[in-house]
């Protein structure tokens, strides 16, 4: 049984989404954890606004850490967390898309591939899931405007 519906009513807006800017963005996220560089176990998020600047970064050893700290950060700077885009640098399962969803987020962009349910839960909802980011090119999963 998929989640409820978000708390908040979507009000992103109606325009294609840039996908050259998010690519772009996709790329410096990608360099941006030192300890990641370092290491290679960590995940890393950002919150970037509509023009695809980054609002926060965060990283830490698990994905839902990662996704909470970035809602708690929205929440505690009371974003409109409808008007965000999110990245992540890991996959997206089902129960870290309904998190995401339940607040508000509805545009995000994963490096690895989601599975079925997750790419089938953001098309019934309209959201945007773009993933398996690999240098130049990344997969639409779900797009706002997808039948």
């Amino acid at each position: 049984q998929s989640p409820p519906l978000p708390r908040q009513s979507s009000a992103f807006p109606d325009e294609a989404p840039d996908y050259a800017k998010i690519l772009e963005e996709q790329k410096k996220f990608s360099s941006r954890s030192d300890l990641f560089i370092k290491t290679g176990s960590v995940h890393s998020g950002q919150l970037m606004d509509l023009d695809y600047t980054p609002i926060f970064f965060t990283e830490d050893m698990g994905r839902h850490n990662v996704l909470d700290k970035l809602i708690g950060y929205g929440l505690l700077h009371q974003i409109d967390l409808s008007q965000v885009w999110l990245m992540i640098s890991s996959r997206m399962p089902m129960e870290l898309l309904a998190k995401a969803h339940m607040d508000g987020i509805r545009s995000i962009c994963c490096s690895s591939a989601p599975p079925q349910e997750a790419v089938e839960f953001a098309r019934e909802r309209k959201s945007i899931l773009l993933g398996m980011f690999r240098g130049a090119r990344f997969n639409i999963y779900s797009s706002s405007d997808m039948e």
